[in-house]
């Protein structure tokens, strides 16, 4: 372990280490994590954070969310903007905490000012869909374009998607195509693919503008990176004064925004109750449902060609990008117990938990329970899958047997049965990788942005061998599939709120 700052830090580190060994029931576990606690009631920031997170993790923990509430309470009040910014998907959820997307926006707009550019993109998200604050497309398209001011991928494509003719304030395809190409730069996930999109119909002229302005903001964030990198080392106060650390970015900016008719103002919250309605996460998914379209007489499986975003779809796969490791390698984690996925799946994984998750991912969630009508408390947290070129899905059935059901029980995992499985494609295969049902006789093809869902078991549980199916070998490009199963019961022993 390197050398620690000071004799607390050295405390919270040692408590980590045994978290990271330990299993929840053990006494080293509740050692280690009462240490915690105590270092965080003391104004540890980190610590409360941790042991937030903690919470937000463990099903079997007593009080879970309300507790979760409260160290991420603590820690935003040190200061810690992604304890604020957890806060505020609490409220969103209505977990631990009054449910309010009102409060939401007000924790994402303190983490947008603290200089946590993801800020403004969970802020443009309410905008945009009307969480919390009256639909505003304006709005939104300011919050995205601070995003790309510091030099945010997310900025880039969902701006180029919104100007390209999908719901933004102005329909701008040399300005789409810009920040489009700006984003496959980056190698942002379908960054590439909106670009073609783009290409397919861009004037010869708007092309022309198109290239003008990509050279500009490329630029910028080339150079961005440099400043602040040259920041950090030089005035590191600067950077962590989030009113001044905006000014600055701000004057960065500004020519480039000059030039391409473009100027950051600033983001606020108009006040309640002007200017027409707003809605709670599950109202507005409630909203514009997709049509469904039922693959089998028996309507054992269906699909939705239209379920999430292409910017939604490229979001998920870059928020785990960095945890995907061999299936094999997630044994013992949430649920990899159960599913065994290892000896099925010889392809990439990651969960995407609540502390990995945002309201993307939420919005997501709650748009899976209105289209099938099952409460959160049933629902897996999602999982990302990733096949490269070779891999493959064997044939099973998701339905868990009675030694893999023990497991879950043992882990204080109360569900039950999977009774549904819902897969998102967030990205297609060029060739290969449909899923194929032989008993049924059925193969469906990975169609981004679509997804499928097909029965596991019967209301009592029992396995339904119908639904044998695999994922088939990539034979070009990647697929992406974000998953989760519908249990038979909550996952917690107690609901809470």
């Amino acid at each position: 372990m390197p050398a620690s700052d000071s004799p607390q830090e050295q405390k919270r580190e040692n408590a980590l280490a045994t978290l990271r060994q330990s299993r929840y029931a053990e006494p080293a576990f509740a050692e280690a994590l009462g240490s915690l606690r105590a270092l965080a009631e003391e104004g540890d920031v980190l610590a409360a954070l941790h042991v937030a997170d903690l919470h937000a993790q463990i099903v079997a923990l007593p009080d879970r969310w309300r507790e979760a509430a409260r160290y991420y309470a603590l820690a935003a009040r040190g200061g810690h903007p992604a304890a604020r910014d957890r806060l505020g998907d609490l409220h969103l959820l209505g977990l631990g905490v009054e449910r309010s997307a009102r409060r939401a926006l007000e924790c994402w707009l303190e983490t947008a000012r603290s200089g946590y550019p993801i800020g403004f993109g969970h802020l443009a998200y309410a905008f945009e869909y009307g969480l919390g604050t009256p639909p505003d497309p304006l709005a939104a398209d300011r919050a995205l374009l601070w995003a790309a001011a510091f030099a945010s991928p997310y900025g880039f494509l969902r701006l180029g998607w919104r100007w390209a003719g999908h719901g933004g304030s102005l329909t701008r395809p040399d300005l789409a195509w810009a920040c489009a190409r700006v984003a496959a730069d980056f190698r942002y996930p379908h960054g590439t693919t909106l670009l073609e999109e783009i290409d397919g119909t861009i004037e010869d002229d708007a092309r022309q503008r198109g290239e003008s302005a990509y050279r500009l903001l490329a630029g910028y964030a080339t150079h961005l990176e440099q400043a602040v990198a040259e920041l950090e080392r030089r005035n590191p106060a600067l950077l962590a004064d989030g009113g001044r650390f905006h000014s600055w970015i701000a004057e960065r900016f500004a020519p480039v925004g000059h030039t391409l008719g473009l100027r950051l103002e600033p983001v606020s919250l108009p006040p309640v109750g002007s200017g027409g309605g707003s809605w709670e996460l599950e109202e507005r998914a409630a909203l514009d449902l997709p049509p469904v379209r039922l693959l089998d007489p028996e309507g054992l499986v269906a699909e939705t060609a239209t379920f999430a975003s292409l910017p939604d779809c490229a979001h998920v796969m870059e928020l785990v990008y960095h945890e995907l490791r061999p299936s094999g390698a997630l044994v013992g984690e949430l649920g990899e117990e159960s599913s065994h996925e290892h000896e099925s799946f010889d392809g990439f994984s990651a969960l995407l938990d609540f502390t990995r998750a945002d309201v993307v991912v939420h919005g997501l969630r709650a748009r899976l329970r209105a289209l099938l009508g099952v409460p959160e408390e049933r629902i897996e947290p999602f999982s990302v899958l990733r096949y490269l070129p070779g891999n493959r899905y064997r044939p099973h059935v998701d339905a868990l047997d009675e030694t893999r059901l023990a497991e879950a029980r043992r882990r204080g995992d109360h569900g039950g049965q999977r009774l549904l499985t819902f897969l998102v494609t967030l990205s297609a295969a060029r060739r290969g990788g449909e899923t194929l049902y032989p008993r049924l006789g059925l193969t469906v093809p990975g169609r981004t942005q679509g997804a499928v869902w097909h029965r596991n078991a019967d209301a009592q549980g029992r396995r339904d061998e119908r639904l044998l199916h695999e994922g088939r070998p990539i034979l070009e490009g990647e697929k992406w599939l974000l998953r989760t199963s519908i249990r038979a019961r909550a996952l917690s022993s107690g609901a809470e709120g």
